[in-house]
Order: C-alpha cells, then structure tokens, then sequence
C-alpha cells in the first residue's frame, strides 16, 4: 500500500519542483544570452556610453528587454531588485531608467496580486517560509489596510516581494494596492536609478555618498520594519501578557531541549545583567538570580520563583526541525500560542517568563526575590537533584510549572526512569521489507495526562506486529518509536521481512487493521494513522521477534491504580516512552510515577523482573521523591487569600501525578514551604501544546498580587 503524503510533504514537493523548473528557466535564459549577446559583449568596450550604444542596438526591443527583467525581479523574489534598478538608471538614465521601473513593478505587481486572489496561500507556500507568512497575518486584520500597506512598502529594506504577494490575501482591491504601493516605492526606486545614472556619468564619489545614505537609510529601515512586526505580532496579546510573551518569544528563539541549555541559561545570565541583577551559574547549569527587597518590603520573608530551562522536544512526523541547532517557530492562534509542528515549551518558558518579567517590573513591590532556574528537570530533575541547599535564599518557594489555572499545586507524584534492553537473535533471511508507520496520535504528558485514555504508538505497534506474526512469518530490521519517556509517544514505526509471496497479503491485513484502529481510537486519537509501504527485495540480516514482541506486549502500561486520597487520579501510572533497536538488542524505555513510594518500588520490581524472566536486563535512574502534602503552610494559607481576593472565589487546592521539582527540594530543604501554579496550557509534551494568552495575563497578574501582598493584610 502506498504511503499516503502528508500536506507538508506536499508542499515541500511542490517547492522542490518550483524551485527546480525556476533553475532550469534561469539556465536557459543564461545561455540564450550567452549564445545572442555574446559576439556583440565582445565588441563593447568598458565605457557606460559603449554600454549605452550596446542596448540602444536592440532599438524598441531593448526596452521590452529592461522591461522584462524588472518584471521578473518582482515575480521572482529572489532576484535583488536594488541592481536591476541601478543598472536602468545606468543604462537609460534617470527618468527613462525611472520610468521603466516603475512600469515594470506595475506589471508585475498586477500579476502577482491577482495569481495570489486566485491560489490563496498555496501560491505563498511554494516561494517563501511558513514563518515569514505568518508574520504578516496581522496586515489582514487591519483596520486601516491601506496605511498599513504605504507603511510598509515605504519603509526601506522592507521585503516589498513578499509583500506583493501577501496583499493579495488581504480585502485591498487591485486598483487601490497598485495607486498605494506604487507611491510608496518611488523613493527607494528613484534613489536606486539615480545611483545607476551616477555611475554612468563617472561621478562615483557622488554614487557612493548616495549609495552609503541609501544604505543606512535601508538597514534604519529594516530595523524599523522588525520592531513594526514586533509590535503587531503582540498587539492582539492582552495587556497584562505582553511584557511576559515578549520574553517567552526571546526564550523560543534558543534552542533548549533537555541536555541542550547551555544557551538559554546564558541568555538568563545576560537578560539579569542588562538590568542590573545579581546572577550566576553553579556547577550544574542552574541559574540564580537575585533582587533586593523593594523600600518598605525588607522584613517580608524573601520568595524564590522556581522553573526549570529545559523543553521536552516532541515533533510531528512530517516535522524536519533539528531541536539541537533550530529554534521552534511560535505561532499565534487566536487566544492560544502554539508552535509549527512541535511541542511550545510553555512547559516551563512561560514560567521563566513570569519569573524574568517579575524581575524586571520597575512597579512591582515586593521582597527580595530569587529566581531558581534548573536544567534537565524533564530527563530526571538533575539540576534540583544537584542543586545545593544553601544556595536557596527564603523559606517560601513558588514553583511556576504547573498547567492549569487556578489550582495551586501543593503535591505531586514521585517516579523513576526504568531503561530495559532484550538481547536478540539476529538471522539472515530472504524476503521483501514492509515498513509499517503509526502516527497521527495525541500523545501529551505522561503524567497529567495518563488517565485521558490515550493511544500509545509503541503499545498499538506492537499488538499489531504481535498479530501479523500470527499468520505471517516475518523478521525485524527495524523498531523506533517515542523520542522521551514522560510524553505519550504519537508515533512508531517498524520494518519488517516477509517472504515476497506473502507480501501483499501483509498489506491488506495491515490496511483492514487500519480502519479497525480508527474505529477504535476514534474519540481519542481522530488522527491515528496506521500505514504499510513495500520497500526493497533481497536479504537481510534481521532479528527473530518472538521473544521481544512477547515481552512488549505482557509489559503494562498506562493507569494501574486510581489513588484513594485525591479523587479522580491516577496513584501509580507508568508510560511505555521509548522503543529503539540497537547493536545490544531492544531497548525500551518507561516512565513510572507513584504517590506512594511502596507503590512505585513494587511496580519497578515487577518490570525488572519481567524483562529478566525474558533474559533482559534493567537499568533505573532519575529517581525523585514525591512532594508530600504539608499540613501547615502560611504560604499556602496566603496564596488562597490573594486568589480569593483577585478572583472573588476560592481555588482548588490539589497534588498532581506528574512530577514536580518541590518534593526533591523539599527533600533537600525540609523547611521549605512550596506551592505551584500556572497558566492553562494544553498538549504539553506534545506536538498540540499551546497556552492560553488571557490565561497567561491572568496568571501573571495573580503572581504580581501575591509577591506584593504583606503577611500582615
């Protein structure tokens, strides 16, 4: 059966076949030009006058010539359209040169704008980046389209191509963007032509006095047009959200998935210097950050403001991105921020947000603030595990990595990372490989969102191969699927030998399995996609899967008690992450989570011992303890206070089944009294993550209140 392809893989073909047919025209035209013009080039000489005599042999002809060049610049953005207009004004001079110009954006823009009216952004899609489109969706929403668009065409620097086709999605007519943008452009046109002359008449000092000014004018510009989009981009964020999305943009902009923080932790460092804060780094990574009590708030007990810098790095299929180099492409989506096919990392940058903006709010009173930055929390807490207890400066801990508005967190689950590995027996065997891809599943964390009822790529991959080696013989070349333990793994993929006669007899099982899994999952995972495509025939060096798949597939998984003591959540839980074939057999990964700690050692004992009656062997690590309810909080009792007050209710007061840093420095620091909040934030560790921005505003404002709130209100 045919892969199906996905719309970005069609689009990345589409692009690709542009961009090809674009190379061959270009070659083309550069060897007519070299086979017609060449004999005649020859016998030019170096002056701007033989220049001159040169285009005007092709009488009328040469005119059409020019003409057709600038109206290619325009239609193929990637053409420079300062030169071409520099060479008119070299070659025609300045009116003529102007003149031309001018015709030819005409001409071009009417092209462009009405193929856009036509094609819509698939048109956008095949020339420029998704990201450089969605920066200049605001231009749809303005009131005031036809300013906007003058501004925007003035400004120079800007990239008027891309502007040519993006207005062609707005409601702008074609007489009214051809009259605005047309003005607009003289200046930038004529200073390029007149630049061209210059240099035709030799006054060169004067073309590099006009050129220098041009420039600097260009790159004012440029900055100019980036802090317009800056502020657009912001513009529908509620006021009270601003200044803390500014900075979680500026924190996207660093790649910072777990084991990769180095530079968003220094980015931290430099944001605390340039306002005038105490900061370091300790040996682990972790960031601190100080800030004196305000005038009036020096006898308040300080506060420490808790999150940790990494991301988990979960990604579409289709999605290319490399988390180690390339920064995720935020977007925004009415109230809610989401990423272009990956995880956001709100979870926890809007956290670290909260904790910069408060920081640096010259309004805000407050007593001495610390912020406590760690790294790697997603991959085992390392940063709190190695943190040292007297680099925490206060008693009153407030940790801002929870995901749901108001509730503060005062508990959560302990758990620990089991890495399993099967030995296998390898063979070599004859037959035609299949590779079977599931994708298209929710995913989402493995703790706050276990007890959704979720599909597990690797569960359901596994069930399936189970079920095909049933009635088909088949061997395994290869199995992978999930990227970390702690997200619900949307995707898995495996490919298998078959005996080529017995090939598409594993195509139709697969594809009948298909649409009984979409049946199945259909309120949970709508998306799943089950799919088998034919590769090569030969022989292969395989393995037997009997022994592994039977072991995969007795593993549990998901929810295994309810707790007692907080109604409606999971007590002991465990996620079947990451499924990978190496040189040492299968290893597969889990994430076990526990309120209790008998619970959470009884269920390791039981994988261990599992995977030990198969012949496999387990390695735990990145064991945290669980952040136990305490009875008596002053901090707790004063953050219910506030909430009450900014929200004229009460909030729910609740432990969680993920893992938060709280129970390890608790541990560390049993003094230390901690609760934990934040914004709604959905799909964290997942591809569907988003936050809500009036959430966010929300939230931030409810921070504000409780840090400038005196014990004795």
């Amino acid at each position: 059966m045919k892969k199906e392809l996905t719309t970005a893989e069609k689009a990345q073909r589409r692009r690709k076949a542009v961009a090809l047919m674009s190379l061959i025209l270009v070659l083309i035209l550069c060897l007519w030009l070299t086979w017609v013009l060449y004999r005649k080039l020859k016998a030019v000489g170096g002056t701007p006058e033989d220049f001159k005599s040169f285009i005007d042999t092709f009488g009328v002809s040469g005119w059409l010539v020019a003409l057709g060049i600038q109206i290619l610049q325009v239609i193929v953005a990637l053409i420079p359209g300062e030169v071409v207009e520099i060479g008119m004004g070299y070659a025609f001079g300045a009116v003529q040169g102007t003149v031309l110009c001018m015709a030819g954006v005409a001409i071009a823009s009417t092209v462009v704008f009405l193929l856009t009216k036509r094609f819509g952004v698939r048109l956008l899609e095949l020339f420029f980046p998704r990201e450089k489109i969605d920066g200049l969706r605001f231009i749809n929403s303005e009131q005031k389209l036809d300013r906007m668009v003058f501004i925007l065409f003035f400004i120079p620097g800007t990239p008027k191509d891309l502007l040519t086709y993006f207005v062609g999605l707005t409601r702008m007519r074609l007489s009214q963007f051809l009259a605005i943008s047309l003005i607009a452009r003289i200046p930038s046109v004529v200073s390029s032509v007149i630049g061209g002359n210059l240099i035709s008449s030799r006054n060169y000092v004067a073309a590099a006095i006009l050129f220098a000014i041009t420039g600097a004018v260009s790159l004012l510009g440029m900055l100019l047009y980036n802090a317009l989009l800056h502020q657009k981009q912001l513009s529908h964020v509620p006021h009270g959200a601003r200044r803390v999305t500014e900075i979680f943009l500026k924190l996207c902009a660093v790649p910072h998935g777990s084991g990769n923080t180095g530079k968003i932790a220094d980015l931290c460092l430099r944001f605390a210097k340039r306002h005038g804060l105490a900061a370091f780094k300790d040996e682990a990574g972790n960031v601190f950050i100080e800030k004196p009590a305000t005038p009036g708030y020096e006898n308040e007990p300080p506060i420490i403001l808790q999150g940790h810098l990494d991301m988990v790095c979960e990604k579409t299929a289709e999605c290319r991105i490399d988390f180690s180099k390339e920064a995720i492409r935020p977007l925004f989506d009415g109230d809610r921020l989401r990423a272009d096919g990956t995880t956001l990392g709100a979870d926890n940058g809007i956290g670290l947000a909260m904790a910069l903006a408060a920081l640096t709010d010259k309004k805000l009173q407050h007593p001495a603030l610390q912020a406590v930055f760690t790294v790697d929390e997603e991959t085992g807490m390392n940063g709190a595990a190695a943190l040292a207890p007297d680099r925490l400066h206060g008693a009153r801990l407030l940790n801002l990595d929870s995901e749901e508005e108001g509730i503060l967190t005062v508990g959560c689950a302990g758990g620990v990372r089991l890495d399993c590995t099967m030995p296998v027996t390898r063979e070599t065997v004859a037959g035609k490989e299949i590779t079977l891809t599931l994708s298209g599943l929710a995913g989402g964390h493995s703790g706050s969102d276990i007890s959704k009822g979720r599909a597990n790529a690797i569960v359901l991959l596994v069930a399936e191969l189970k079920q095909l080696a049933e009635s088909i013989p088949l061997h395994l070349t290869a199995l992978r699927g999930g990227t970390v333990d702690n997200a619900i793994p949307a995707f898995a993929t495996a490919t298998a030998v078959v005996p080529a006669d017995r090939a598409e007899e594993l195509l139709s099982a697969v594809a009948a399995h298909a649409e009984t899994l979409r049946g199945e999952w259909s309120v949970t995972d709508p998306d799943l996609t089950l799919t088998a495509e034919a590769g090569t025939e030969g022989t292969f060096d395989a393995i037997v899967p009997a022994t592994v798949l039977s072991w995969l597939s007795a593993l549990p998984n998901g929810v295994q008690q309810m707790s007692p003591s907080f109604v409606g959540k999971p007590e002991t839980s465990l996620n079947l992450g990451i499924l990978g074939l190496s040189d040492d057999g299968v290893c597969a990964t889990l994430s076990l989570r526990s309120f209790r700690a008998k619970a959470l050692a009884v269920l390791a004992q039981q994988i261990e011992k599992q995977t030990a009656d198969a012949g496999g062997k387990t390695v735990s690590s990145g064991a945290y303890p669980g952040w136990e309810f305490r009875k008596k909080s002053p901090w707790r009792d004063k953050a219910v206070a506030v909430f009450e007050k900014q929200y004229g209710h009460a909030p729910e007061v609740d432990a969680i089944h993920a893992g938060l840093e709280c129970g390890l420095l608790t541990e560390k620091k049993p003094d230390l009294d901690c609760i934990s909040l934040g914004p709604d934030i959905t799909g964290a560790h997942s591809p569907a993550e988003s936050v809500s921005l009036s959430s966010t505003e929300r939230t931030y404002l409810y921070v504000c209140a409780l840090l400038a709130a005196k014990d004795a209100e």
